[in-house]
């Protein structure tokens, strides 16, 4: 069973403040803890992209699709949260951009969430 992103994250970390924030220019980090997903761990400000609800629409099928691709097979599939990071390491590389990239996802996730394809995500 698919588990949602959203669900997931939330479960481990409670973004409910994040969600709540109507974000502009920049994210506030959520800090560097246990709790924290690796592609989300940062103390700094994150470069709001403000991604399209298109770009967040592909992002999503790509990493549902790659993750398929790498689960095929295995008894034990990874986790969601585990393989966006997997996922932005072999799109983006470095670290900064990883996290860059994660904040703007989530955020675009929920920002879109009346669409279908990002609220199942």
């Amino acid at each position: 069973k698919k588990q949602t992103l959203q669900a997931n994250v939330k479960k481990k970390n409670n973004l409910d403040r994040f969600f709540e924030v109507d974000w502009k220019d920049v994210f506030i980090g959520l800090g560097t803890g246990h709790d924290v997903p690796k592609f989300l761990k940062t103390n700094g400000k994150v470069r709001n992209r403000n991604l399209s609800k298109r770009d967040t629409e592909k992002m999503v099928k790509e990493i549902w699709s790659d993750k398929a691709i790498m689960d095929a097979g295995k008894d034990n599939h990874v986790n969601l949260m585990d393989y966006i990071f997997v996922f932005l390491q072999k799109k983006v590389g470095v670290h900064a951009a990883i996290v860059e990239w994660g904040y703007n996802f989530l955020w675009s996730l929920h920002k879109y969430s009346y669409d279908a394809d990002c609220d199942l995500f």
